[in-house]
């Protein structure tokens, strides 16, 4: 009689399944309190989000608007405020690549040495760990608010990104430019 256990991807799918929810019912303390949540959230979007405050759309009275342009909605809080988003994600897009791109190289095993690479692994892998509200508050909290934490918070998370995309690729250079290189004795740098 050959009575070979066979194990289904589904069955272990459930199982883990069944153990997600008994670890989930020990760490709830009292059910009752998520009893009306499909209710607050009904009464949120009615209150809060409908209907939608089309005030944002007009022109702000303070500061006074300089705009030159005949349109009004150029001085709305909603254009500046997008216009804001714009500027922050292309100035830390700029910076993330101007700063990710050296310590990329130096992260990559195939030009760097072996200590330098596990160190800029470690600190990108740091930058990338932490959301970038995360790192938003952080700077909110050292500078404060403003367009600035915007930028470093971006910056700092897209870093994180952006090397780690930028190793891999040089990892996956072709490597008979650098062993010609070598051996025309060629610095590393």
């Amino acid at each position: 009689m050959n009575s070979k256990l066979r194990i289904y991807p589904g069955h272990i799918f459930a199982a883990l399944l069944f153990l997600a929810l008994v670890v989930m019912d020990r760490s709830v303390d009292d059910w009752g309190t998520l009893s009306n949540g499909f209710g607050n959230l009904v009464s949120f979007f009615h209150e809060q989000l409908w209907p939608p405050d089309w005030s944002v759309l007009e022109p702000r009275s303070w500061p006074e608007c300089t705009a030159s342009s005949a349109v009004d909605f150029t001085c709305s809080t909603a254009w500046i405020g997008m216009i804001e988003t714009l500027q922050i994600a292309f100035v830390s897009t700029i910076l993330a690549m101007t700063i990710s791109l050296p310590m990329a190289l130096l992260a990559a095993r195939n030009v760097g040495t072996f200590r330098t690479s596990v160190v800029i692994r470690i600190i990108l892998a740091a930058f990338r760990s932490l959301p970038s509200l995360i790192w938003a508050i952080f700077f909110v909290i050292l500078i404060g608010l403003g367009t600035v934490s915007g930028i470093f918070a971006m910056t700092i998370y897209s870093i994180g990104y952006l090397g780690k995309l930028q190793y891999e690729a040089i990892e996956g250079i072709n490597s008979l430019p650098m062993e010609a290189a070598d051996a025309a004795g060629l610095s590393r740098f």
